[in-house]
């Protein structure tokens, strides 16, 4: 009985090792100000645009009017 539960013991410890861990990371966040964004859909480029990156993730992108930018970017 107990042998035929080992290789499901053994898959499961290795899937929960395979876990990142969560810890108390700071989140960064970057934004690009001012460029020229050209978006590749055949739309108009949009000037004076601002790109959010938050921890390597695009999260926002358009004009300067309509972005917020964060004050810890």
């Amino acid at each position: 009985m107990y042998f035929r539960l080992l290789p499901t013991i053994v898959i499961f410890s290795f899937a929960f090792s395979c876990v990142k861990p969560t810890s108390n990371e700071v989140q960064t966040i970057n934004a690009f100000v001012g460029a020229q964004l050209i978006d590749g859909t055949g739309h108009e480029p949009i000037t004076d645009a601002v790109l959010l990156v938050s921890n390597g993730v695009v999260t926002e992108v358009g004009s300067r009017d309509v972005i917020d930018i964060p004050e810890n970017a």
